[in-house]
This record gives structure tokens, C-alpha cells and sequence, in this order.
């Protein structure tokens, strides 16, 4: 029925809204339309007239009493005349931490006017000279106490008795120490937890409450104590600083109430930033500028208001950033700092946008500073740059050639700095990078044979893109379930030297004499009782001391070259102490430069480098590596702490000019901590190298303590020393000198070593350091070629693993044994023609195909031979053992440079040995996608499961061999066979595999691959993906600032690419959503765990879908909430519906596979999986499961778009929404107040009518004719 009549609304409800709605339906002009809403909603604007009203007085009020106060402080007095201080507070005043910044300036303030000082410091030098300094320039008395406040208690009796007869009238509490850079808590070492307490806490207690009766007997004193802005907000990555001054300030505020009554003024002064050492680190805030001043003026303005203000920032312009700016300025200057690590702290990202980038420029050659600075201005000319510098660095390599300057450039610049590298002499221009190491202390135990305490270190990652002290405490295998304590006391029964029989060769007279070895690490003390033949200590950090304040490298030049107790391998070695990290483990890639250029000038012979880090293509640090090695400096390094997981090596020890030294227990068991191979620099297209070169003991191992006795300690970075030391002691055996290079040392070392039953060479590379051997090869050394492995045979297990878990069959993806070149002879060299195949035809070398791949100039020392092995096609159904070997020639320019062109050359054999098998059938052979999976460096990838937030990177390879080591391992046992695709889906024939894997896939297809997968799919190839999560939202959430390279860092992508997934999947109508998703569930009986996984999106209807309930990640993630979510798809199956084609498996988590951080295998739910694709059979599990549910149609589900369009996510689609609706309303509020104030300005009310008076005055408004809301 169809209604004809007007329709007419009740009145009675909502009167207000239905009188609004008629009115407006009634008006032409805007005035009117606006009269009747004011007449409507007057109450409800006046509300927020009087709040708007209410908030501005108050805020007048409190700007009025501020403006008072901050005249009172720092105006009047200067126009008052100078208070005389010593009538009204006393004839001397105490000042501590008096030699630099604050301090000093406070005191020489005072002096002027006319207070005799006495200045409290640890420096006595310093203190003689600040105490003559004003002395002279005041004309008042002075004198002055050497105090470590760090010492604690006992330093304070002295104090107490040098200052009993002096009339004290004035306490300066100054001392204090900063963080050197910002960290978690639980990072900072306890020593410096305690030093924090001691300094700036403890020792203004105790002060005070030493001169403090004095003030009490005179009724009259002043006390003040340095407090900081930082004491009014929490300061995250600066805690107990924050704390230590939130403790001054209210100590100083609870003194005064308690004292002012008896004449006692006590004063908290809170500065912000000023120009003194404590902020030397930043560039940014160690210039004077308009909000930082320097001590001197920060001084004169703090002093002037004594006896004014209890609670004060003491300096007129901090007062200001204290009332406009403390909730944003005060944070932000503290986290940039240092950079709160490279983790995923927010707190530090929030600050690190301001810092300004630093950048390594590398030269092509060695120039003076004058010259590269000339090059470096000459090449910025044509660019947008103008506010740049030199980054001075003041060293001992400052006074010689450099082939590199450190710049910092303004971060909005930074894009004009590749207009650097058109320079001609200019080479590369890389970011500065930071260089962390972590160690942690705690007490003996009693039963172990050493003095004082021994040393040890939580098992931390090195990963997270940093270089790292590759050491551990010992008491780490008292937790590892391999080993029990008890036998790992046994093992320890003498010094690791006397264990590798370094005592044989000190008995036949060599002691290292005349080897020149560095120790780069923390320094070494001066006088320590350990060490006679100490030719050189240098420091290359920001600190001013050559002392190890930490301990590590007194313990690494102890094992290398201790002389008594805990004795080391070559005593009377020439030790050269480089000092590359401070005392709060932190250093940069141009401290590493300088010192190792300082290495080549001094004609090192050795170098121990007990660091590491993922990041190999750090191209500064790599390219001084090779330089140092290439003038003839034997390099050895700790292969890393992050096993048993492969694909691990630390750089520099996976490089092939270096010594890598992996970790083993006095069992000779492969330390667990050590890092395995293989190298990934190779990946995807090729295969990785053999690492490490060696192991030795790195577990309990016997070292120096830093100041005399011994201690124990664990990891890679034991070993290395190790190793070191025994080439320090080889080197002085070898009678020509010219012999040794790093080339012939590693050859000796390798030949020698004695290899471990049962285990593979990416855990101990060619076995255990055997020092007697090695000395006995090197001292019969001819210069020559060799390889790195010797031979190949892929028959023999476990050594040759994983070469040996799977024979080879025609057709198969070609097996890449990546061989290293060592070259003796020289430097330099190259393989003449070309590499030899010969194969043993009574061996059916016949059967098999051999292609290479190599360096075309061996430098430094070494080069690589990829060999490339495959069936042919006669042995298609042949099965047998097949052998041959390659014939490589070497060589190298003649020593003897007389004559004229001539060379050295040495010819090697390289034996291989293949077994072959008949092609498996198409059902048994999978196919692994290598090529889509991407790892760190260059990009930042960022890990599968996000509950791993101290292990930020995806850097191990994505491959079988590597973090998915036990699930190939667990394929082949099924019977399959795993084969790797290192190049695009168009260059292979899938016409020989069942099944495409692809897991954790985080690059792009191209159009091609896309169009060739869908083709292969109708013809029979089958598909199983394992994705991860991608959310936008969240990707934003988990960028980092990371001060190794002083950029933010956004991921490249999510745990997996689902974007490009999608792409490569919309053909059969699949997807992936952007949702994030983790539990525990049941599926099949099997108990499983979903982490950080996405949902599935779209499916075809005739599909198969499992669901399960799941906690939702991404929602806890970014709004720290938690909700249950039902049904969420997360396993999908479907049959190709073309005649003959595959079928395509979707699982939307592949953690369960990974081996880095897996909580519960799926390895069953992939054996079925397999059943499902290779052979067409559905598990019924699967089929008939409960939790099976109607395919999603993609209703509902968000698709992740890609990061460069910043779409957003799935969770923060109401951020849009919110936004809006509080801003609306907060310019409402603001709105109404003014339009309040403008009515009452402009009119006056005609005739009175009290009862509507208010109305009235909203009626007469007149808005323009535009409005703005």
C-alpha cells in the first residue's frame, strides 16, 4: 500500500532533533538556520564555553605565576647586586666532581664571589691544576680531596676528617656518570649498576651527611645537588640514571622541609643539556647552541639563584623547555644518546630521527688529511650538501695517511651523498656502522681451580645486526642437558697451552719470541702481573684510558701470551693491546679502520679478533680485512656463538683470507654455542663454503683475570685466542720468516688438524687444532697451492654431509661444492686456463658431468672453485659409484722480482667421488623454491614468529641445509628426495617433480613465473605453500632505528611476501589475509603451535579448508589488546580441476618447518601433505576433521597490500575513524569558547529578559557566510 499523506513525526520524541530537522526545511539564510540551532542546543554550547573558559584562566594564571617566578630567578638578581655568599651562608664551599663541566664552572662561579673552594675529584692532577687555576684567577684560598666516589663507603671517613675544622658553608653534590649509551636493564653490567648507586646517589647522601651537623651548629648553609630534567619522566634505556636523579631531587626537596627552620637553604637543580664531556659521544648536543649552553654560562645563572628557588632548572632557557617541552624535548635528546640497541625498541626509534648520519668515505689509495678533505669538498660542490664536516678522530693513526674520512651529513641531505662516489679517488661511501658486545659477570665457583671469580655470560644471540663478543660463561653447560658439571670439572685438569702440548715446543725454545701479536678487544691494565713483553697499548674508542675496565681482553692476551698462572701459548710474544671497545662494550667501523691501518704501519704478525657479526656486506670492515691479510697479517676470528643452528657464521670468519676457529669442550665435543656453516653469501644461486677452518677448546677454558689470578670462560671467542696463540708460537718456530703468510699458516693448520668422529664438516670445518703436527708441516713448508675440502667424495657420511645424504641421478638440479683456493705462493695469483676434468673410466667417471665456476684473480691469498656436478644422460638408469678428479694450476708473480715475468706455479688434484642412482619417480622428488627466499643483509626481513624480539633477523638462509636442516633431514628419511631451484620458475622442468615447496617466500614473481607455475599446475606439477604473516600495521610497528648504519630500518617484508603470494596465487582463485595469528591446537591428534602465522582469505569453493580458534596477534601487537577469534582458515587443499593436473596445498604458518625458533615440528602434517600432492591420496584426518568449514569467499578478510603504498592493515582501519572524532570534537570545545568570547564583545542584550539572557547572546552570533568546523 502506498502511502499518499504527509508524514508527520512525533513531537514527543527526540523534539529537539525533529524541531532542527523542520526548522531547516524551512530556511533560506544561513543567520537563521544558525539562530535556530543556537536557540536548540544553547545549554549544551554553553557547557563547553565554561569548560573552554575554565581551562584558559587557569592556564593564564599558571603562565602569569611561571613569567613571576622566572623573573624573580634570573632577572632581578642581575639588577640587585651580587649577594655576598659568605656572610650569609658560610667561608668555604665543598664542590665534588670538580675538574670538568658544572662542576668546575660552579666552583670558579663561587670563587668569584670571594667563597673559598675545595674541590672533590679522583684525578689528583686535574685537581692540582683546577685548584692553582682558581687560586690565581679569584685571589681565594683553595684546596682539594682525591676521592673515587665509585669505591663506596670506605673513602668517606678521609673525607670526613679533611673537612672537620673547615667552616663549610656551601655543599655542591656535582658528581655523577651517565650511561655511556642507552640499554635495557637487564643489559647493563652490574659493575656499572653499582657505580650508578655509588656516584650519584651515595655519595650526595653521604656528603651531606657529613657537613650537614656543621651547617646545623652555624644556622646557616646551603646545600645543592645537581638533580636533572630527566628526575620529572620515566626514562626508559637510562633507568637507574633517571632513577639516581629522581632520588636527588626528592632527597634534596625532603632535606629542606626538614631543615629550613634551622637555617639550612637546600637546593635541587635540574639542568637540561649543557655542553660537557658527559654528551661528548653526541655531535649534536656537545655544541653550544641556543638551547645548550656551556657549563660556564649554565653555572653563572644557576648561581644566582641560591636562596631563591629549592626546585629550579637553574638556567632561564631550561626553565622554558621545562614548561613547553619536557614531555617530548627531555626523552628525545636522552635516547639519542647512543640509540637504545638495534632491537626493536620503540623508545629508542621514537629518538633517533634527529641524530645526524655519519658516513664512511673510502678512498682509492692512502692520502693525507689535507688531501682527502680537498677531494671530499671538491666532490660535495655539485651536490645539495651544505652543512657537513669531518668527523674528527684522534688516534694514533691521525698522523699518517688514511684511505678513509669519516662525514657527517644533515639527515634530510643524505640523498646527495652518492654524488661522492663520481670523485675519481674516491671508491665507495658506506654508513658509520656501531659495534655492540655484551658481557656479564658472576662469582666462582668454589670448586674450580682459579683465583677470584670466574667469568661468564647469559647464552645470548650475536645475531641482532651487530658485531659481537663471541664469549659465554662457562656455567653454560651446566644447562644444557649434554653435559654435567661434574665432567666438565674433570675435563679441566691443566692449562688449555699444556693440553695442546705448547709446552713441547717451549721446551725445545720457542716462546713466541719476535712474533708481533695483536689483541684487539678491551685493553689490557699497564702493570698487570701476567703479562712481561707488553710493546704497545693503544686506544682507538671515546674513552680515556688504555685499562680493560671489563676483563675481556686481559683474558684474551692472557691466552695468548700469559706468562705465569693461567699460562698462554707464547709468553715472550711482542703484545700489541689495540683498544677497539669501551668500557660499556661499545665500537664503530672507523675505530676498527684506524687501528687496523695503525696494524698494517706496526707490520702485525698476528691479529686475534674475538668478534662477530651477520652482516658481511658491512664493505668497509670486510675490504680492511682483506687489505690487512693482503700485507701479510695472519688474521683469526670466532666463528660466532648462535648454534647448534646452521647457517650461522659470524663475519669476519666466514671470510676465506681469515681463520676461522669454532669451539669444542675438553670431550672433544662440538661446543654447542659454536656456529656452523655454511657461509650464505653465495645464496640463493650458488652454495655456501666450508666453515670453520678449525676448532679447538672454547668451553671452561683457563685465562688471565684483569687484575692477576685466573678465570674460566666459555664461547668462540675463547677459542680464537686459542688458535691465535698457537700461530704465535708456530710462527716463532719457522726459521724463514718469509714462509709464513696467512695462506700457508691456514694450509698448516688444516693439513694438520685431527678430525672428529661423527661430525660433519660445517660444524668442525677440518677438525681439532693439533699444535705439534702443524709445527712439523710448517717447519717443512714449500710455498704451494691447496684446496679447502681436499677432495670430494658424496659418499661419505657424516663428514661430507649433507653432500653424502643424497646420491645424484640424471636430471637432478646440478650438486655445487664450493671449494676454497689457498695460495701460498703469494698474494696474488690466478688459475692458469682453465679448471681440468678428468674422470676415471674404469671408475664410469663417464657417468657424470663436471662444470666450473671460479675467481678470476686469487686475492688475498686465496680465491673460490665452484664445482658442479651432474649425471649424464647414459647413467639415466644406472647405478653405481663414479670417480675422476680435477687438475687446477696455480700461479702466483716470483718472489725474487729480478725476474722479469717470471712465476711460481703449483698444480693440485681434486679427487671426486659421486654415487649414482636411477631418476626417482616424479612422486618422489620435491622441489625447493631458494630463489624466492631472501635473508639479511641487505634488507631487513624480519623474523617468522614475532615473539622473538631478541633475535630480530631472518638472516640464515632459508634453506634446507641450513635453519630447515631437520626437515629435509626428515624428507629423506620418508624417501624423498630434496632438490634446490636457485633460479626463476622459468628455468626448470617441472615435468620431473611432484611437488613445488615453498616456504617463507619473500620475493616477487615475475609475470613469466607466474604464467609458466600456472601451466606446470595444469600439467601435473602439484603446489605447497607454507606463508607467514604480512600486515602493513604491524611492519610499521617492528621498523627499528638501527645506529649500526643511523637509518630507520622498515622490513623490505613481513615473515613472508603474501602480497606477491597472492599474485602468484589469484589465478586459482587463492589468497592469504593480513590477519596475525597465534595458539596452541590439536589437528589429527598432533599437537600443534600457530606462530605468528596469517589466515587464508579465498579458496575455491570445491576445496578443503581446517580452521581453528587462534589468539589475534596483530591486535595485541598494536593496540595491546587481546581477543579470541574463531574459526580462522589456516590449511587449505584443492584439486586442480584441469585433466591430469596437480593439486595446490595452503598452510598459513611455517614456523613449525624452521628450525630457528620452532616450538612443535609439523613434519607430520607435511608427510601428509606430500601423500596428498605427490600421490593424490587425502588423509582422511584431514577430510572427515571436525574442524573442517565452507572455503572463505574473501568477504570479510582484508588482502594485505604491498609497504609502498602504505595502505592500511587490517588493525588500524579505525584509526582513521578515531582520529577524526577526537579532533572534531576537541575544535568544538575550542570553537565554543571563542564564540562565546566574540558574543559577549560584540553585543549587548536591548531589553532585558533575565530568563533567557543566555540564548540571547548565543542568537546573536553572525558566522560568516562560509563556515569551518
Amino acid at each position: 500500500m502506498t502511502r499518499c499523506g504527509p508524514f508527520k513525526p512525533d513531537p514527543s520524541r527526540h523534539s529537539v532533533i525533529w524541531r532542527l530537522v523542520i526548522t531547516m526545511a524551512a530556511v533560506d539564510r544561513f543567520s537563521l538556520l544558525y539562530r535556530e540551532i543556537s536557540r536548540s542546543c544553547s545549554f549544551y554550547i554553553e557547557a563547553l564555553a565554561i569548560v573552554g573558559a575554565w581551562y584558559t584562566v587557569r592556564k593564564c594564571v599558571s603562565l602569569a605565576l611561571d613569567t613571576y617566578s622566572a623573573l624573580r630567578l634570573h632577572v632581578i638578581p642581575k639588577f640587585t647586586g651580587e649577594i655576598d655568599l659568605v656572610k650569609k651562608y658560610g667561608k668555604w664551599a665543598v664542590v665534588t666532581g670538580s675538574t670538568d663541566g658544572i662542576g668546575k664552572a660552579y666552583a670558579e662561579e663561587l670563587a668569584k664571589h670571594g667563597v673559598n673552594i675545595i674541590l672533590v675529584s679522583r684525578n689528583k692532577e686535574k685537581l692540582e691544576a683546577v685548584s692553582r687555576s682558581i687560586s690565581e684567577t679569584y685571589n681565594v684560598e683553595t684546596d682539594f680531596i682525591v676521592a673515587d666516589f665509585s669505591k663506596g663507603r670506605e673513602l668517606y671517613p678521609a673525607i670526613k676528617e679533611a673537612l672537620k675544622d673547615r667552616e663549610i658553608g656551601i655543599l655542591v653534590n656535582n658528581v655523577g656518570i651517565f650511561y655511556a649509551y642507552t640499554d635495557y636493564f637487564t643489559n647493563v653490567p652490574e659493575d656499572t649498576l653499582w657505580d650508578l648507586i655509588h656516584v650519584n646517589i651515595a655519595s650526595a647522601t653521604m656528603m651531606t651527611h657529613i657537613v650537614l651537623p656543621g651547617m646545623v651548629k652555624r644556622k646557616k648553609g646551603a646545600i645543592v645537588n645537581l638533580s636533572s630534567a630527566v628526575c620529572c619522566h620515566p626514562t626508559p634505556m637510562l633507568t637507574v640514571y633517571g632513577a639516581s636523579k629522581s632520588y636527588l631531587d626528592y632527597f634534596s626537596r625532603s632535606l629542606h622541609y626538614e631543615y629550613a627552620s634551622k637555617g639550612i637553604f637546600v637546593q635541587s637543580l635540574m639542568p637540561f643539556v649543557t655542553t660537557t664531556k658527559m654528551v661528548a659521544f653526541s655531535s649534536t648536543v656537545s655544541k653550544r647552541s641556543i638551547l645548550f649552553p656551556t657549563a660556564e654560562e649554565y653555572a653563572s645563572h644557576a648561581v644566582s639563584t641560591l636562596g631563591l628557588s629549592i626546585r629550579t632548572t637553574g638556567y632561564w632557557k631550561h626553565a622554558i623547555q621545562k614548561k613547553f617541552g619536557s614531555d617530548t624535548y627531555m626523552e628525545k635528546w636522552q635516547l639519542v644518546a647512543k640509540g637504545a640497541d638495534e632491537r626493536q625498541s620503540e623508545a629508542g626509534a621514537a629518538a633517533g630521527m634527529a641524530e645526524d648520519g655519519e658516513y664512511i668515505v673510502a678512498f682509492n689509495g692512502y692520502f693525507t688529511a689535507k688531501a682527502r678533505s680537498k677531494f671530499i669538498s671538491s666532490a660535495l660542490k655539485s651536490s645539495d650538501i651544505e652543512n657537513w664536516r669531518i668527523v674528527p678522530r684522534n688516534n694514533p693513526a691521525s698522523d699518517y695517511p688514511s684511505d678513509f674520512e669519516v662525514i657527517q651529513i644533515n639527515e634530510k641531505q643524505k640523498d646527495g651523498v652518492l654524488t661522492l662516489e663520481d670523485h675519481p679517488n674516491i671508491k665507495r661511501v658506506t654508513p658509520q656502522r656501531k659495534v655492540f658486545r655484551s658481557l656479564q659477570y658472576s662469582e666462582a665457583d668454589p670448586m674450580l681451580h682459579c683465583n677470584e671469580t670466574r667469568w661468564t655470560q647469559k647464552w645470548q644471540s650475536s645475531r641482532p645486526l651487530r658485531r659481537a663478543s663471541l664469549s659465554l660463561g662457562s656455567g653454560f653447560w651446566h644447562a644444557t642437558g649434554r653435559h654435567s658439571s661434574r665432567r666438565l670439572l674433570r675435563a679441566i685438569p691443566r692449562q688449555v697451552a699444556q693440553t695442546l702440548q705448547a709446552d713441547v715446543l717451549w721446551q725445545m725454545g720457542y716462546t713466541g719470541a719476535g712474533v708481533r701479536v695483536a689483541v684487539f678487544d678491551t685493553g689490557l691494565s699497564e702493570k698487570h702481573p701476567h703479562f712481561k713483553n707488553v710493546k704497545e697499548r693503544t686506544n682507538w674508542t671515546n674513552e680515556r684510558t688504555l685499562d680493560d675496565g671489563l676483563g675481556h681482553g686481559t683474558f684474551v692476551a692472557g691466552v695468548i701470551a700469559s706468562m705465569r698462572e693461567c699460562q698462554g701459548f707464547a709468553p715472550n710474544a711482542e703484545l700489541h693491546i689495540f683498544r677497539v671497545f669501551t668500557n660499556n662494550q661499545v665500537s664503530y667501523t672507523s675505530w676498527f679502520l684506524d687501528a687496523f691501518n695503525y696494524a698494517i704501519l706496526k707490520k702485525i704478525d698476528v691479529l686475534n679478533l674475538s668478534i662477530g657479526g651477520p652482516d658481511f656486506m658491512d664493505h668497509p670492515f670486510v675490504d680492511k680485512v682483506w687489505e690487512l691479510t693482503a700485507n701479510n697479517v695472519i688474521m683469526v676470528s670466532a666463528i660466532g656463538n648462535d648454534g647448534p643452528l646452521y647457517g650461522t657464521l659470524n663475519n669476519p670468519a666466514d671470510q676465506m683470507d681469515v681463520i676461522g676457529v669454532g669451539g669444542i669442550d675438553f670431550e672433544d665435543n662440538i661446543a654447542r654455542f659454536s656456529s656452523r656453516g655454511m657461509t650464505t653469501w653465495e645464496l640463493p644461486g650458488g652454495y655456501g663454503r666450508v666453515k670453520p677452518d678449525i676448532v679447538t677448546y672454547g668451553s671452561g677454558v683457563r685465562g688471565s683475570g684483569m687484575k692477576g689470578g685466573c678465570r674460566s670462560l666459555s664461547g668462540t671467542s675463547v677459542a680464537s685466542p686459542v688458535v691465535a696463540g698457537a700461530v704465535t708460537l708456530l710462527v716463532s718456530t719457522v726459521q724463514k720468516r718469509e714462509m709464513v703468510n696467512p695462506a700457508s699458516m691456514k694450509q698448516a693448520l688444516i693439513a694438520s688438524a685431527r678430525r672428529l668422529p661423527g661430525v660433519n664438516m660445517f660444524e668442525q670445518g677440518h677438525g681439532k687444532l693439533d699444535l705439534l703436527r702443524a709445527y712439523q708441516i710448517l717447519n717443512s713448508y714449500k710455498p704451494q697451492a691447496s684446496l679447502s675440502p681436499s677432495y670430494i667424495d658424496l659418499t661419505e657420511c657424516p663428514y661430507m654431509w649433507p653432500y653424502c645424504s643424497q646420491p645424484i641421478y640424471y636430471g637432478g638440479m646440478p650438486t655445487i661444492v664450493n671449494v676454497t683456493i689457498l695460495n701460498g705462493m703469494g698474494v696474488t695469483g690466478r688459475i692458469v686456463d682453465k679448471p681440468d676434468w678428468q674422470p676415471y673410466l674404469p671408475q664410469n667417471g663417464d657417468n657424470i658431468e663436471v662444470a666450473f665456476s671460479y675467481s678470476p684473480v686469487l686475492w688475498p691469498w686465496s680465491g673460490y672453485l665452484a664445482i658442479s656436478i651432474s649425471v649424464a644422460k647414459k647413467a639415466a638408469s644406472w647405478e653405481g659409484i663414479a670417480q675422476g678428479h680435477v687438475m687446477i694450476t696455480v700461479s702466483s708473480p716470483a718472489e725474487n722480482e729480478s725476474k722479469n715475468g717470471a712465476e711460481q706455479t703449483s698444480t693440485v688434484k681434486l679427487p671426486i667421488k659421486v654415487k649414482i642412482i636411477p631418476t626417482p619417480p616424479r612422486s618422489k622428488r620435491v622441489l625447493w623454491d631458494q630463489y624466492h627466499n631472501l635473508r639479511y643483509p641487505p634488507g631487513y626481513f624480519p623474523r617468522d614468529n614475532l615473539r622473538m624480539k631478541n633475535d630480530p633477523l631472518d638472516w640464515n638462509g632459508d634453506h634446507i641445509h641450513t635453519n630447515f636442516r631437520d626437515m629435509y633431514q626428515h624428507l629423506r628419511s620418508m624417501g624423498y628426495f630434496v632438490e634446490v631451484l636457485g633460479s626463476p620458475f622459468t628455468c626448470f622442468d617441472a615435468s620431473q617433480y611432484g611437488t613445488l615447496l615453498m616456504v617463507d617466500s619473500e620475493e616477487e614473481y615475475f609475470p613469466e613465473e607466474i604464467t609458466k607455475l600456472r601451466r606446470d599446475v595444469d600439467n601435473g606439477l602439484s603446489l605447497i605453500v607454507f606463508s607467514d604473516w604480512y600486515n602493513t600495521s604491524v611492519m610499521r610497528k617492528v621498523k627499528f632505528y638501527d645506529e649500526n648504519t643511523r637509518q630507520w630500518w622498515m622490513p623490505d617484508t613481513g615473515g613472508a611476501n603474501i602480497p606477491a603470494l597472492n599474485d602468484l596465487l589469484s589465478v586459482w582463485n587463492m589468497a592469504f589475509s593480513d590477519g596475525l595469528y597465534e595458539g596452541d591446537f590439536t589437528m589429527a591428534s598432533h599437537e600443534m603451535n600457530y606462530a605468528s602465522g596469517c589466515s587464508i582469505a579465498r579458496f575455491p569453493e570445491d576445496g578443503i579448508v581446517i580452521a581453528q580458534t587462534f589468539k589475534d596477534q596483530g591486535l595485541e601487537v598494536l593496540k595491546q589488546e587481546t581477543a579470541v577469534i574463531e574459526n580462522v582458515p589456516i590449511l587449505g587443499l584443492y584439486q586442480v580441476p584441469s585433466e591430469g593436473g596437480g593439486r595446490i596445498v595452503l598452510y598459513g604458518d611455517s614456523n613449525c618447518l624452521d628450525d630457528s625458533h620452532r616450538q612443535k615440528d609439523c613434519f607430520w602434517l607435511l608427510d601428509s601433505l606430500l601423500q596428498y600432492t605427490s600421490y593424490g591420496v587425502m588423509p582422511p584426518s584431514l577430510s572427515h576433521s571436525e574442524n573442517r568449514q565452507r572455503p572463505p569467499s574473501g568477504a570479510g578478510f582484508s588482502l594485505p597490500e604491498r609497504m609502498e603504498g602504505i595502505m592500511p592493515g587490517r588493525y588500524n582501519q579505525d584509526v582513521g575513524q578515531t582520529i577524526p572524532v577526537f579532533a572534531f570534537l576537541g575544535a568544538m570545545v575550542v570553537l565554543a569558547f571563542f564564540v562565546v568570547q566574540i558574543n559577549k564583545a560584540k553585543s549587548r542584550p536591548k531589553r532585558r529578559k533575565p530568563r533567557v539572557k543566555r540564548p540571547q547572546l548565543m542568537q546573536q552570533v553572525h558566522l560568516p557566510k562560509t563556515p569551518s568546523v
